[in-house]
């Protein structure tokens, strides 16, 4: 059995990640998840293997979305979103992944990638497109 921890930094988690979740934890990874916003009444979301932490934004990102009210879209906070660097490195420290697989193109993305390898942990980008 493997033992290498995983951990995904994803927009929400969605069910279409379930498959591969599920299969890393059946061969004995742990998975863990970052995302950007806790799931919605209506979505539903099946997290029998891993249970998702939501992240701690920036006081930029706050003010923003403050700001900006409903003008502030999912797409624009997974887009353009900043967590709270230290918290965000300390997290990553704390999880301490052996591999970090990020999804798409954002500030986030660029963050995770910068300090997964701070880190040492292998960083895996992958894109549905």
């Amino acid at each position: 059995m493997n033992d290498e921890s995983i951990l995904f930094v994803h927009p929400r988690y969605h069910t279409n990640l379930y498959p591969i979740i599920e299969a890393l934890v059946d061969r004995g990874h742990d998975v863990s998840m970052l995302v950007f916003r806790e799931s919605r009444s209506g979505e539903s979301e099946m997290s029998d293997h891993v249970n998702p932490d939501v992240l701690r934004f920036s006081v930029l990102t706050q003010l923003l979305r403050l700001l900006l009210g409903d003008s502030f879209t999912d797409r624009l906070l997974y887009l353009y979103g900043l967590p709270a660097p230290w918290w965000y490195l300390r997290e990553l420290r704390r999880k301490s992944p052996d591999i970090v697989v990020i999804r798409a193109y954002s500030a986030t993305a660029l963050l995770t990638a910068l300090c997964g390898r701070l880190i040492g942990s292998t960083v895996v980008y992958y894109d549905q497109a």
